[in-house]
């Protein structure tokens, strides 16, 4: 299976901004469609009867990638002649909003209390940055799902995660079923610490295997498939 198999979606950011989700980015995250995001972004997905005959099928895909100009550095990702990820993104959260595109996505700002008055009464400021490198939390067991679709579209869904009824509505969301036709049954995490929610590429592979195939579809993502596949704490400078 590849991107073309998942139902593509309208670009909106759909709920409170500080929580805002797009699924036209979610797609993306899940299969790669116009361009590779990052190492470890999925061009396709392979499912067989046994990990042996699963590793000769995916050796048998060609896929020819032509590097694009990239950073790797948060602050270097901000400057404004940094290659762009997506060439027609607008930072969102600014007035007047930006004419010109960025790799920012929006800016969100947290306000309480008077600022200017508590720094007059203060003994003593401090004012300090920090910049730290992407972070993996490590969780004991990586991810892992099994999926099964029945011929009247009703599907099953098995997979550790922190919020199984989010997992539900994204799932049929991406994949184009209704929420109503999918049951998720939740596992033990082993350790989340946020990575293990409902916001994983895993999400749509699994079920979308088992709709083209009538099988069931297990999943069991390697330690380093964890690492650089899904998300991990992003690199922030505060």
């Amino acid at each position: 299976m590849t991107s073309a198999d998942f139902p593509d979606h309208k670009f909106e950011y759909i709920g409170p901004e500080r929580v805002a989700v797009n699924f036209w980015h979610v797609t993306r995250n899940i299969m790669a469609r116009e361009k590779v995001l990052y190492e470890g972004h999925a061009v396709a997905a392979v499912a067989a009867i046994s990990p042996l005959v699963a590793a000769e099928a995916v050796a048998l895909i060609e896929v020819d990638y032509e590097v694009l100009p990239h950073v790797i550095d948060v602050d270097a990702a901000m400057a404004e002649d940094a290659p762009l990820l997506f060439p027609d993104m607008i930072t969102r959260g600014i007035e007047p909003t930006p004419t010109k595109p960025s790799n920012i996505s929006k800016r969100l700002e947290f306000n309480i209390g008077d600022l200017d008055a508590g720094f007059a009464l203060a003994d003593e400021i401090v004012e300090m940055e920090f910049k730290t490198a992407a972070v993996h939390q490590a969780y004991i067991e990586p991810h892992a799902c099994i999926a099964k679709v029945e011929s009247d579209g009703q599907g099953e869904l098995w997979c550790s995660s922190q919020g199984q009824f989010a997992m539900r509505a994204l799932t049929a969301k991406i994949t184009g079923m209704q929420v109503g036709d999918l049951r998720v049954y939740p596992a033990e995490i082993g350790g989340g610490f946020r990575r293990q929610d409902r916001r994983l590429p895993r999400a749509g592979r699994p079920p979308c295997c088992t709709r083209k195939s009538g099988l069931p579809v297990k999943l069991v993502m390697s330690r380093e498939e964890t690492f650089i596949g899904p998300r991990a704490r992003p690199p922030a400078r505060r």
